[in-house]
C-alpha cells in the first residue's frame, strides 16, 4: 500500500463527512449523516501531484449508507503551499476561499 493511499484512508470521518456533504453531487442533503469513512483507496498517480481514488461511505441514523467515489489530489507539502497561494483567475485567494484544502495534511 503506498503512502498516498495510508495518508487518504486516514482521514478523519468527521471531516470527510463535511466535506462529501458539501459538494454541490451529494445527493442526500436533507438526510442526517451518522459518519463517513473511506472504505477503499487506490493510487491512480503516485507523483506529484498525488492522485488517489477512493470509495467512500457516508452513513445515516437510520443505518443505511450511500457511497460515493471520491478523488484525492495530493502534493508534498512545499508545494502545496505555494499552489494555495496563487490567486485563481478570478484573482481571489484560494488559500481563503478553498476550506476543503484542510482535509488531507500534506505529505
Amino acid at each position: 500500500m503506498s503512502e498516498l493511499v495510508r495518508l487518504v484512508e486516514q482521514v478523519d470521518g468527521g471531516g470527510l463527512a463535511a466535506y462529501v456533504t458539501g459538494r454541490r453531487w451529494f445527493g442526500s442533503k436533507s438526510r442526517e449523516v451518522a459518519g463517513a469513512r473511506v472504505l477503499e483507496a487506490t493510487a491512480a498517480r503516485a507523483g506529484s501531484p498525488g492522485l488517489v481514488l477512493a470509495l467512500v461511505e457516508i452513513r445515516f441514523a437510520p443505518g443505511t449508507h450511500e457511497i460515493y467515489q471520491v478523488p484525492f489530489g495530493l502534493r508534498p507539502r512545499d508545494e502545496a503551499v505555494e499552489t494555495m497561494r496563487r490567486p485563481d483567475r478570478r484573482g481571489s485567494n484560494c488559500g481563503r476561499r478553498c476550506p476543503q484544502r484542510r482535509l488531507l495534511r500534506s505529505w
